[in-house]
């Protein structure tokens, strides 16, 4: 996310970023686009043996769920979907 700056675009200048995910964390925000992202997850494969975290659910920031023998935190809201199992997706869940 864009911060502020000095200069103009045709002279350059310097630019400020933030990162994004903790400020939507803070304040409770999920990030939506306005791109459709098509059909949803499907079935899917079945979650690690033990497993709690599944495809296809809905997680808001704070929720904890365990995968791969391990306990993760959500980071920010979102529908579960294949290929975002916690121990891929770090801009999504943070393992405790």
């Amino acid at each position: 996310m864009t911060s502020g700056g000095s200069g103009n675009c045709s002279s350059g200048g310097t630019t400020f970023f933030q990162p994004l995910n903790p400020i939507l964390q803070n304040y409770g925000l999920t990030l939506k686009t306005t791109t459709d992202p098509g059909p949803g997850p499907g079935p899917g494969p079945e979650p690690e043996p033990g497993g709690t975290w599944a495809a296809g659910k809905v997680y808001k920031a704070g929720d904890t769920v365990t995968y791969g023998g391990a306990t993760y935190r959500c980071l920010q809201g979102h529908q579960a979907q294949t290929g975002w199992e916690p121990s891929n997706v770090p801009a999504l869940w943070q393992r405790v």
